[in-house]
């Protein structure tokens, strides 16, 4: 624009323009020299044209009627994605403005959405398309829709945030590590909580690269890093992670760190908790290599089926004859994964009889399994389908699993325990091959399994001592013992820390009120606190009074101590004489303790850090899914920062939706296309 032109501006001058009346000013600008209007600009398709006050408004009235994209306007529907009503109306094709900017954040939260790079905008179909829907778009660069998403991020980001600062409940976390292709290591941190509606819910809090070499120091680092930068000092309950030698040394670097600060319950007894996904892998692990024998001849068997059509029709043909009815065919394992051989087994012991009399008639069909092949594959079948049935549960990350963990264990512990006195050799090993490494995970793990249960009203004590009297016999009194003292800490410690944030808030408010400006005071009052606190010693009220008096007046304190502690264990006590609630499949444990709320307020608190707390890990591994797609050949060069910032937004878009997104049920579709 020309120095001393601008548009739709009235400059002082000592006559104002004659307003104007036509109706075509409301699709045009006005373009003012001085005071005077000297040109137009069309509000759709921003041509220039003059204009004047002994001009007219003819040709202006005459370019709305040929104007390409008003005509494109009129023809579009009410209703827009990217449309924006005018303020305090209703939107309409007659109130509808576009907007560039919602249209471009639409567009950057469909990358991230849908894992599409950046430089999609620079697809001629793309253009076409959206040329098609809306001409006035002006479409972007890749550079500028990457700072779209990477603003959306920290918008995102520091919402959330605000939110974890104003709660004051706990988190549970899990965590993952995962190599890319370019033999980079990254580590996943992802973070469970029941919200104030009491859903479960989860969020990935970072995706980061961990420097090499890789050690448990390096990745505490880099755990540590994240909960500083989310504000969740003192906020987590505890850290779900692979079982694993490295991990070990892990959780002892972040608890010497975190009890620093004084962050975790119960001295950091509760903090670690063994993924059971993995637990019940290693254990099918160990028993599958004793049967390695009958597994590899019903693989090979397959494979000799599917390497020739025509035996794949004597096959069926065999089938048919035996009278064998079938929904689903044959498949292949693939050997990395025990759930897909458990398949491979299921599905071949139902055509046994068609394997036999193909041995039968075929010379060339060497790997026939014997009669004690099919026997122990069955018995391996009825195994590995407890140890299938128990990981779909403990993988779920929609609804609690962590009051679930125990009798799904329970039933691989029952199971096992049945499968070693088997008279057949190879059985009996395999099982007590397994139940070695179960009763390991058993003797750290009772008590992270036994607390959710007593928080179950279906269950509560008297399971975990009924169960415990099976499992220990004559020494399980000392387990529950240790369970139940466990339980009763952890109802103290919420129970002082809950009367400590009341006292702390109403003490700061009456500080601040009586000393306002005398900061140095404010804190060494609190220091003052924090140590008679400590000393569980007399309140500061008592300024003055001697050394005799204060013992003098200690069996008082003690005598309040402990009438303290008589209350604090009533709520307690109240729950666990209650009636156990009938049990029923659907039962709905989250709204249970949110309509009890105001009658066990302590435990409700509890129930809502421990419920939340994941049995597996696959929440932190499914962000490898998308940071392999996001992270692939063609789009390495990618930053770490940028990485994070698409995975983090993409699962804070997705969450509370159903993604369908990687579950072990997965693998079932997987295997259809491998049927024979």
């Amino acid at each position: 624009m020309e120095e001393g032109v601008s548009e739709d501006v009235d400059p002082v001058a000592s006559k104002r323009p004659r307003k104007s009346r036509s109706r075509v000013w409301n699709d045009f600008k006005k373009v003012y020299v001085g005071n005077k209007v000297k040109a137009a600009i069309c509000n759709h398709c921003k041509s220039q044209l003059t204009a004047g006050s002994n001009g007219g408004t003819s040709h202006l009235a005459r370019h709305l009627r040929k104007c390409p994209r008003r005509i494109l306007l009129n023809e579009k529907p009410p209703s827009l994605p990217c449309a924006r009503p005018a303020a305090g109306k209703a939107s309409s094709l007659k109130d509808w403005t576009f907007d560039q900017e919602i249209s471009r954040s639409k567009l950057a939260r469909m990358v991230v959405l849908h894992e599409y790079p950046f430089s999609i905008v620079e697809h001629e179909g793309l253009n076409d398309f959206l040329s098609s829907l809306n001409p006035m778009f002006k479409m972007i660069t890749p550079s500028v829709v990457k700072e779209d998403c990477l603003a959306m991020f920290e918008k995102e980001k520091k919402s959330m945030r605000e939110k974890f600062i104003s709660s004051c409940q706990r988190v549970a976390l899990t965590s993952n590590m995962w190599s890319s292709k370019q033999g980079l290591e990254y580590l996943s941190l992802t973070a469970h909580f029941i919200d104030d509606e009491w859903k479960l819910q989860k969020r990935v809090l970072m995706f980061s690269m961990v420097e090499s070499p890789r050690n448990a120091m390096a990745v505490a680092n880099v755990i540590l890093k994240g909960v500083r930068e989310w504000n969740l000092d003192g906020r987590i309950s505890n850290i779900t992670l692979d079982d694993g030698p490295m991990n070990d040394a892990l959780v002892t670097d972040l608890k010497e760190n975190l009890l620093l600060r004084n962050s975790l319950l119960l001295n950091g007894k509760l903090f670690h908790v063994r993924c059971a996904a993995h637990v019940l892998n290693f254990i099918v692990q160990d028993g599958l290599k004793e049967i390695h024998a009958v597994i590899y001849n019903v693989r090979e068997s397959i494979k000799y089926l599917k390497s020739c059509p025509s035996r794949k029709q004597k096959f069926q043909e065999l089938v048919r004859e035996v009278g064998i009815s079938y929904a689903r065919g044959l498949c292949l394992d693939v050997a990395s994964r025990w759930n897909s051989t458990y398949y491979m087994l299921e599905r071949a012991v139902q055509f046994k009889k068609a394997f036999t009399s193909l041995a039968l008639i075929d010379s060339g069909y060497k790997f026939a399994p014997s009669i004690d092949d099919w026997r122990r594959a069955e018995i391996v079948c009825k195994l590995l389908r407890t140890f299938y049935n128990a990981i779909k549960v403990v993988t779920g990350f929609h609804s609690p699993t962590s009051n679930l963990s125990f009798h799904e264990m329970w039933k691989v512990r029952t199971i096992l325990h049945q499968e070693v006195s088997n008279e057949d050799h190879f059985i009996g090993t395999m099982a007590r091959d397994m139940q070695k490494r179960f009763d390991k995970y058993w003797k750290v793990s009772y008590l992270h399994l036994a607390i959710p249960v007593i928080l179950d009203p279906q269950f509560k004590m008297k399971y975990v001592e009924y169960r415990f009297t099976q499992a220990f016999g004559n020494e399980a009194h000392k387990y529950v013992g240790e369970v139940y003292n466990a339980m009763l800490a952890l109802f103290g410690e919420y129970h002082m820390r809950s009367n400590s944030q009341l006292i702390t808030r109403e003490m700061h408010t009456s500080i601040a009120r009586e000393a306002v400006g005398t900061s140095r005071d404010i804190d060494s009052l609190l220091d003052w606190d924090q140590h008679i606190s400590q000393q569980n010693s007399i309140p500061r009220d008592v300024v003055g009074t001697s050394r005799d008096d204060i013992d003098a007046l200690s069996d008082w304190d003690q005598h309040v101590s402990q009438q303290t502690n008589y209350q604090i264990v009533t709520e307690l006590d109240r729950y666990l004489e209650d009636g156990i609630f009938p049990r029923k499949n659907d039962f709905d444990i989250l709204n249970w303790w949110m309509v009890s709320e105001t009658k066990y307020p302590t435990l409700a608190r509890i129930a809502r850090d421990v419920l939340a707390t994941p049995a597996a890990t696959v929440a932190s591994e499914l962000v490898f899914s998308s940071g392999g797609r996001f992270l692939n050949d063609f789009r390495s060069s990618l930053s770490c920062e940028t990485a994070e910032a698409l995975i983090c937004t993409q699962d804070w878009l997705r969450a509370g939706k159903t993604t369908g997104m990687g579950t072990i049920n997965d693998l079932e579709d997987d295997l259809s296309n491998l049927e024979l």
